[in-house]
């Protein structure tokens, strides 16, 4: 009995992670996204609002994860696809304003 109730407790947790993991991949997702769009805002106005609720609802997703639960190390060792979409997205960012806006500081920041 015992070692069937720890099983259940273990593939309970399991899932609770596979979940929460899923959600924090969605607003990492979304908050990419966002920044992505973003630079194109500065070249017309009407992206502004298509940039900005991708990137304020992922970062409202990722806020109302529960920060005990958050073990980052661990999620971007499972998820490396996203880990790289987040940092190429900071890169795509960094690499317009550094070709569109002198001084091309930010152009090294990225590399």
């Amino acid at each position: 009995l015992t070692g069937s109730f720890v099983s259940f407790v273990a593939q309970r947790n399991a899932e609770k992670k596979r979940l929460f993991y899923s959600v924090l991949r969605f607003g990492f997702l979304l908050t990419a996204i966002g920044i992505v769009l973003y630079p194109g805002s500065l070249l017309w106005e009407f992206m502004a609002p298509v940039a900005l609720i991708p990137l304020v609802a992922g970062v409202l997703i990722i806020s109302t994860c529960p920060v005990e639960r958050l073990d980052i190390d661990d999620f971007s060792e499972a998820y490396v696809h996203t880990r790289m979409l987040v940092l190429s997205s900071f890169s795509v960012y960094y690499l317009f304003n550094a070709i569109f806006y002198p001084p091309h500081v930010d152009a090294l920041l990225c590399l």
